[in-house]
């Protein structure tokens, strides 16, 4: 069970990766936002990066932490309501940022 937890949450986690490279032209930082059409949040422009705030908190319909706009994805990978909210396992943030890969000013973009 703990190893379809973990690819169930890994896909997640590619689902909205993929939602936040799906981005215009922009700027600096951006917000995200949820899109009715993607079912699912997004950055509006392209930018430094794109933070999904708190609109991945909860998970499915768990007490004490329904996730708004469940399951929040674009596949048929909904969330799962077992467990406690906040103890079990659950995404509740996600950023991507641009930059470089060492932090080093290298110059490696990543």
């Amino acid at each position: 069970m703990e190893v379809a937890l973990i690819t169930a949450l890994r896909e997640a986690i590619m689902t909205v990766m993929t939602l936040f490279l799906l981005l215009a032209e922009g700027g600096g930082a951006q917000e995200a936002v949820y899109d009715v059409a993607l079912g699912a949040p997004r950055c509006i422009s392209y930018g430094s990066k794109c933070d999904s705030l708190s609109l991945l908190n909860g998970r499915g319909s768990l007490e004490n932490g329904v996730e708004a706009n469940r399951p929040n994805t674009l596949d048929s990978c909904s969330d799962g309501n077992s467990g406690m909210y906040q103890i079990d396992e659950s995404i509740e943030k996600i950023m991507v940022v641009s930059g470089e890969i060492d932090g080093s000013g290298s110059g490696v973009d990543m």
